[in-house]
């Protein structure tokens, strides 16, 4: 959503660096979930909590810096996305320490999980409407350049936007959250050497992010790019369960066993690519949104308002709405039906409305309607939705109480690591002259996906079918 009001407010960044500020979001993310997350995950939770709330202060001050500046950089707003990602550590945590012994502990862990992922549709839906009230006009606004919207409908370029409205909201809550916090943190203890570790770990895991984002700088090679992200998450991944996780020893819950479990290999990338990808898109659906139905293309990063445009921020956050509800029926369904089956029917429908899409795409080009299109789309977040919930509930029943914390922390990091690839993959290649490309990646991932899932779970001979 904030890309979407900086490229609405005329900053001069293109449409390629505004998916490349989410993919630097979700990588940041992505890093610190996974490492944070066995580092500090014997630490004293409240201090845990209080640190990661506070630290939350850091991007949005940063934005409200990047903004205040006459002429800011794209730097600025790219230290805001990076370090966005240092409070990404404490919701993990606390979804992960539920106690699988008990009867409804799967229900709880969807449940907040759900809970967690609906913080995309208050975003898309608050965030706009915030900046554009009445009160908002007592603060600095900044004019639009082109036409928006919201979920009360379109708003005409020249009007004011104040985004120290729209995050003045955000600031309140997380103060409410930090002095809620306090009593737990000034009760415990180790505190102080517990604040010391969790900047460190904070420290490291942002610079391994900044070096990474600094080298590819948002171009080259997709390959690169991606092969690049995916050795370092899996390096840092190894390394921290290597030095500092206290997995308990023994036959099924040791370190090195949980590694090289295929059963945790194959599950991470099932579930990422349903929840990955229904987290990924979601994170990039306003602005595809907008460069698709909102503008027309005039040639080189050169826009302008489309007079048709339906204003996508009136309904694209239902989207994401379908894919959560979607997640909860199929983690329902999946206590009656096999979860593999109900995964591969998820990665089918994934798979034939992407192949769809991407043949529409030449047609819709010359057609004011877009309703295929918007069907297509609401079919693959159904799809991404049916596919997160049955591989998550495969997941609960597939690993021993005792190594589920170890568990889910890095099976829920790989999949936000979804985030970081399907933004990258639009920035990377988003001046080709043929974007529907990218969508044939897209088919041929979830046509993969299928198979794996056959093989290894439908098949009768599988020693890892349930």
């Amino acid at each position: 959503m904030l890309v979407v009001i900086i490229f609405d407010t005329g900053y001069p960044f293109s449409i390629s660096e505004l998916f490349f500020l989410i993919a630097t979001a979700g990588l940041s993310g992505t890093c610190v979930r996974l490492g944070s997350g066995f580092l500090v995950q014997n630490a004293p939770l409240a201090v845990v909590w209080f640190v990661s709330l506070l630290l939350l202060i850091l991007p949005l001050s940063l934005l409200m810096g990047a903004f205040i500046s006459p002429s800011p950089s794209f730097w600025q707003f790219q230290l805001a996305a990076l370090s966005s990602g240092v409070g990404a550590v404490f919701l993990p945590l606390r979804t992960c320490m539920t106690d699988f012994g008990q009867s409804t502990a799967r229900i709880e862990q969807e449940a907040r999980s759900a809970l967690a992922d609906s913080g995309l549709i208050v975003a898309q839906v608050v965030l706009p409407v915030l900046g554009f009230l009445p009160l908002a006009g007592w603060l600095t606004t900044l004019p639009l350049e082109y036409n928006s919207s919201h979920v009360l409908g379109r708003i005409s370029a020249g009007s004011g936007f104040s985004i120290f409205a729209a995050l003045s909201v955000f600031f309140l809550l997380l103060l409410i959250a930090i002095f809620r916090a306090l009593p737990a943190f000034l009760g415990e203890r180790r505190k102080v050497l517990t604040i010391l570790r969790t900047l460190l770990i904070y420290t490291v895991l942002m610079g391994i992010c900044f070096f990474l984002l600094s080298g590819v700088g948002g171009t080259g090679p997709l390959g690169n790019i991606i092969l690049a992200g995916l050795l370092i998450v899996v390096i840092t991944l190894f390394l921290l369960l290597m030095v500092f996780s206290r997995i308990p020893r023994g036959r099924e819950s040791g370190f090195l066993p949980m590694v090289v479990n295929r059963k945790l290999q194959l599950l991470s990338l099932l579930h990422l690519m349903g929840a990955g990808s229904m987290l990924g898109f979601s994170a990039s659906l306003p602005l595809l949104g907008k460069e698709f139905f909102d503008l027309q293309w005039a040639g080189g990063d050169i826009y302008l308002s489309n007079p048709l445009g339906s204003g996508v921020l009136t309904y694209v956050w239902l989207l994401p709405v379908v894919a959560i509800i979607t997640r909860g029926i199929s983690a329902w369904l999946a206590r009656y039906y096999k979860p593999e089956r109900i995964n591969q029917s998820a990665l089918l429908l994934m798979l034939v409305s992407v192949s769809m899409l991407t043949v529409s795409l030449e047609y819709l080009a010359d057609n004011s309607s877009y309703t295929t299109l918007f069907l297509l789309v609401l079919l693959f977040f159904i799809g991404s939705g049916l596919s997160a919930g049955s591989v998550f509930y495969q997941i609960s029943r597939a690993f021993p109480a005792a190594t589920m914390h170890q568990v889910l922390i890095c099976i829920s990091g790989i999949s936000s690591f979804g985030v970081f690839y399907i933004a990258n993959m639009f920035s990377s290649q988003h001046d080709m002259q043929h974007p529907e490309f990218i969508l044939y990646s897209f088919s041929v991932f979830y046509g993969v996906g299928m198979l794996l899932n056959w093989f290894f779970f439908l098949r009768r001979k599988s020693d890892l079918s349930f």
